[in-house]
This record gives C-alpha cells, sequence and structure tokens, in this order.
C-alpha cells in the first residue's frame, strides 16, 4: 500500500478510493478560475523534512506519538506543492516528515469538494522561514482555494515568464477603481533562498 501511496505525488493526476474519494494534480490548471481562501503552517522538527513529508487527514489521535497505522497517507516532495480534492471535509492534517518519529498536527478547515495544496519547503539560514539555528528543517504551508466564477483566468501562472513560481499575491483596488494585483515571483526554483523579485499587473475592467 505504501508504494501505490507513494505514487500519488508523481502523477500528473489520480483518484483514489478510500474512506472517500480524492483527485491528486500537480498541474497549475487544477487551480484555474480559483483564487486562495485559507492558509495554514506546520514545522518539521530541525533535522527533519528536507526531502519529503508523509500526512493524513482526518486521523484520530492515537495512544502513541507514532504515524496512524490506518488510512491513506499522502507524500510531499521538497519544492513541491499538489493539490488534492477531497469529497469530504477535512479537518486536521497528520504529518511525519522524512527523518523523523514524531508526528505534528495541523488544524484546517476544507469543505469537501474544495481544492487543498500542501507544499514543503526546506526552512535554513537563507529562508524567510528559519527557526533551527544552524540546522535545517521542512515548513508545511497548507492553502485551501476557493472557486471565483467571473475569474477570467490565473494572474500569475507558475512556470511562466521565465519564473518558477510566484507567491504572496495581494489584491489592491485604487480609487479611480484600477486594480493592481501584486506577487513574489522566484526563479530559478520555487525555494525561498532562490532569488526573487517583485510583480504586479493591472487591469481598469476587472
Amino acid at each position: 500500500d505504501d508504494e501505490d501511496d507513494e505514487d500519488d505525488e508523481d502523477d500528473e493526476d489520480d483518484e483514489a478510493e478510500g474512506e472517500g474519494r480524492v483527485e491528486v494534480s500537480k498541474s497549475i490548471n487544477a487551480l484555474s478560475n480559483h483564487l486562495r481562501d485559507q492558509t495554514y503552517y506546520g514545522r518539521c522538527p530541525c533535522n527533519t523534512g528536507s526531502d519529503d513529508l508523509d500526512f493524513w487527514v482526518n486521523e484520530p489521535k492515537t495512544e502513541s506519538d507514532g504515524p496512524p497505522q490506518k488510512g491513506r497517507r499522502f507524500r510531499v516532495r521538497a519544492g513541491h506543492a499538489p493539490i488534492f480534492t477531497f469529497d469530504f471535509a477535512v479537518s486536521e492534517l497528520t504529518i511525519q516528515c522524512g527523518g523523523s518519529d514524531v508526528v505534528g498536527r495541523i488544524m484546517v478547515s476544507v469543505d469537501a469538494g474544495q481544492p487543498m495544496s500542501v507544499q514543503l519547503e526546506v526552512a535554513d539560514n537563507n529562508s524567510d522561514h528559519h527557526f533551527c539555528g544552524e540546522q535545517s528543517a521542512g515548513f508545511v504551508t497548507v492553502n485551501s482555494w476557493e472557486r471565483v466564477s467571473n475569474l477570467a483566468g490565473p494572474v500569475f501562472v507558475s512556470g511562466t515568464e521565465g519564473y518558477a513560481c510566484f507567491k504572496s499575491p495581494q489584491l489592491l483596488r485604487l480609487r479611480d477603481g484600477t486594480l493592481l494585483a501584486f506577487a513574489r515571483a522566484f526563479w530559478p526554483t520555487c525555494m525561498e533562498s532562490g532569488h526573487s523579485t517583485i510583480v504586479f499587473r493591472r487591469s481598469e475592467d476587472d
């Protein structure tokens, strides 16, 4: 079972049966006509999570500190942000970072059918999320996404314009009605330790 689960993040799109149904995608097209809804964070113990992490959804707490023995496991590799869409509401992620025997929990609020991306970055001396002194550790970002019916298309698309990805988008409306969209653009990778700059888009017709 574990071997099958590890392949989920590598496939372009995947569907699986478990306690409910889940669609898994690493394509940005899965978030067309969506805007970020909520963001949740988690941290790996120091010196762990530099390569990957495993997570489970809505698993009850166990008497031991180890990972759940039942339930479907999903794996996310560092530098990736696969998108998961469950047909049931998700209220909690149980995470185990690579190299650690300890499990942690991230409380979330994701509705049934609402896309959820899970991203693992490596926090070190060169990143914005550094919290382990001279040691590195994984930093987990979970985003829920909300469909917007009148959105013409994604404003910033990762893998375009010479940038690996865009982060921290912000929207500003001026007094004359003009909309300005800002984001941090990263290259050559999405890692916080890479190069970044601020980019923006302008719209006068919404």
